[in-house]
């Protein structure tokens, strides 16, 4: 890249990163806090539970390596949030410093990791507390390490990938099929015959490969059956109900139209692999209803990785493919590949995921929602934890709680599922509510009306009313999302935090903005 040309570029993308990071990096989602729980109550309770007890075990997590992660701040007495700040720092840091050490051309390298990391919704999924960006980032470079033939730095990414969402359990068999693939393939244009293939030194590492994915994702799935009584995450129970929708379907595939140019280009190998990914993700996707699919959340998981690969092809050309033996060493780069039509192909598709991902509106609200949740969400949950102190409460009941559930630290039953195995597979019945016995329930509102066809809560106010609970005050999350309370208790605690909240949450979004949209991000990086 030409200096005259490079230094513009990268002054721009600079600019463009720190405003970014500057409107996106405040944000924190709510279910983060679902999987920092587990630390929390492992180091405060002894119980590996999305609930302080073992009555009701559910594995709410989809991010295994995040829940082990969230036990180092509780452990050390850390603000969670501000811990895992500094973690998505270091992730966005040390994704770019590795990208630039894998491109052959330092300066484009460090211009395309750059812009990625520039793009909204890579800050925004960096920080929001989800493993979002870990997955892509660690997805990204396995499709490099399928490209280069480095069959250990595949099978090393895979064990990561494992832990970190369930759509990479694929990779468990996929990736040493795909170097055994390789292998015939190799041997077929070297005009070996298959016995040369079949040879122990040449088979040994994909079935070293084979065996220990095996036995780290046995080992995974036996701890979560053993402890959990499923292997699977109780979301899969909740988000897998919807019918197949053609939509999704169809605007997912599109966004791996990229792998096409990489044909041409020498890499069919990879992209084949991609393709034989995604396909089963992407159905996957198109029967669940996506909930949580901020700034295009489930898009991002599949464009990250193939933006990722595309860039690191248009920075180092090398060679189609790589002539070596599987687990010899890699082959002499090869200096003829064309590096400007991946670098047009790279940037083409992040301005088309750009223009999908950053609605205004949208946007807005996303940097409003975590300083509306610590004036409301953050706010009940440590009055409940007062009063939880004080033997004025035991349990509460409010759909998907993560920042309350997690500053409460008391019993919660999540009338929506995802922290309760009961209601996974039971709904929400009179026989459940009774077991959990809430002294406080929380209903997803509209300002002065509960939404009582959502999540089971007619079920829920029945039998509030059976118990004589009456209406308590209202949590304002925003002008047009309250949590209405009701109790058959006087606390007066709760009041206070209704009258807090709707103080400071009460405004139309583009006047809320205006309250934070100039004060530096950090700020929020608190509980």
């Amino acid at each position: 890249m030409r200096r005259a040309v490079a230094l513009p570029l990268f002054a721009a993308t600079f600019l463009v990163l720190l405003a970014s990071f500057h409107l996106f990096s405040r944000i924190t989602v709510d279910d983060a806090f679902i999987t920092w729980r587990y630390g929390k109550n492992l180091v405060e309770h002894g119980v590996w539970g999305y609930n302080p007890t073992a009555f009701d075990l559910t594995q709410a997590y989809t991010n295994p390596i995040y829940a082990l992660a969230s036990i180092l701040p509780a452990a050390l007495g850390m603000d969670v949030v501000l811990f895992f700040k500094l973690v998505s720092l270091a992730l966005l840091a040390g994704f770019v410093a590795i990208f630039c050490r894998l491109s052959r051309d330092k300066t484009l390298g460090l211009f395309l990791a750059l812009l990625f990391a520039a793009l909204p919704a890579t800050i925004v999924h960096g920080f929001a507390g989800l493993e979002t960006f870990l997955y892509v980032a660690a997805l990204g470079f396995l499709f490099i390490a399928v490209a280069k033939g480095d069959l250990r730095a595949a099978t090393l990414l895979s064990a990561l990938l494992v832990l970190t969402r369930p759509e990479a359990w694929l990779l468990v068999g996929l990736v040493p099929a795909q170097f055994f693939l390789m292998a015939l393939l190799d041997a077929w244009g070297r005009g070996e015959g298959l016995r040369a293939v079949f040879r122990w030194r040449r088979l040994w590492p994909v079935v070293s490969a084979q065996a220990f994915l095996l036995l780290f994702f046995g080992a995974y799935a036996a701890f979560h059956y053993a402890h959990f009584g499923d292997v699977l995450p109780n979301t899969f129970y909740v988000k897998s109900a919807a019918a197949f929708n053609l939509y999704t379907f169809v605007s997912l595939s599109i966004l791996l139209l990229p792998l096409l140019g990489l044909v041409p280009a020498g890499q069919g190998r990879v992209a084949f692999f991609a393709v034989l990914l995604f396909a089963p993700i992407i159905y996957t996707y198109s029967t669940s209803p996506l909930q949580m699919n901020y700034v295009a959340r489930f898009s991002y998981h599949l464009f990250a990785p193939i933006y990722i690969l595309c860039a690191w092809l248009a920075a180092s050309p090398g060679p189609a493919v790589p002539k070596r033996k599987i687990g010899g060493p890699a082959p002499a780069e090869n200096r003829s590949g064309a590096a400007w039509p991946m670098t047009a192909i790279s940037i083409a598709s992040l301005a088309v995921f750009a223009l999908i991902s950053t609605r205004p509106a949208h946007l807005t609200q996303m940097m409003n929602n975590y300083p509306h949740a610590l004036q409301a969400n953050a706010v009940l949950g440590r009055s409940l934890a007062e009063l939880h102190a004080a033997g004025a409460v035991r349990s509460f009941s409010l759909g998907d709680a993560g920042i309350v559930a997690f500053q409460s630290g008391m019993v919660a039953l999540d009338n929506i599922g995802l922290g309760s195995a009961l209601v996974a597979r039971n709904g929400v019945t009179e026989t459940v509510v009774d077991s959990y016995a809430p002294d406080v329930i929380v209903f997803h509102s509209r300002p002065g009306r509960i939404r009582l066809a959502y999540y089971g809560q007619e079920v829920l106010f029945r039998w509030a009313e059976r118990h004589n609970y009456r209406f308590l005050c209202e949590i304002f999350l925003n002008p047009n999302y309250t949590l209405r309370v009701y109790t058959g208790l006087e606390l007066k605690g709760l009041a206070r935090a209704c009258t807090l909240s709707q103080r400071a949450n009460n405004l139309p979004q583009a006047e809320f903005l205006k309250t934070h949209f100039f004060r530096p991000p950090w700020r929020f990086w608190r509980e």
